[in-house]
């Protein structure tokens, strides 16, 4: 059984949203609740230390700014499926809020007419979202365009 079909057991794989440097990620829908996700497959991450530490501490990370309150600007956490044998997994899924595009791709989209509104509104959230990240003493070492996730009202 592939890590994929894991995942399919409690989650309609709907297509693909990317690929980063550690994984893919998936737009998924629960089965049952029919709300829409985003899954980041981590594969192979037990097989080197480091990248099973940084999985770790991504995943740490992300449930604790997932629980906290007030948490308007980061992604949330609503689900951690583990892949491989029941003894010893080898991948694992976190799904997170599904956020319809990233700064970067809106930049780059010629039919978006991007405004100075648009512009304000997201240099506000996104330094409002770094405030949050300072309240919980996190420092954000990968701030760029492609990890900042925009809804369509900005």
């Amino acid at each position: 059984m592939s890590d994929w079909d894991i995942l399919r057991k409690t989650y309609k794989i709907k297509g693909n949203l990317g690929a980063g440097t550690y994984g893919t990620v998936a737009l998924v829908k629960h089965r049952e609740t029919k709300k829409v996700y985003a899954a980041k497959h981590l594969k192979n991450f037990m097989d080197s230390k480091y990248r099973s530490k940084m999985a770790l501490r991504e995943l740490q990370l992300m449930i604790q700014l997932s629980n906290m309150k007030n948490n308007i600007f980061i992604t949330k956490i609503h689900d951690v499926v583990l892949a491989g044998d029941n003894d010893k997994f080898t991948s694992l899924f976190i799904v997170m809020d599904y956020v319809e595009q990233d700064l970067c791709s809106m930049i780059q989209d010629k039919d978006i007419d991007f405004e100075r509104a648009h512009a304000l509104t997201i240099l506000y959230n996104i330094l409002c979202g770094l405030k949050f990240l300072n309240s919980a003493d996190v420092i954000h070492r990968d701030l760029k365009p492609q990890n900042i996730l925009v809804t369509n009202d900005c």
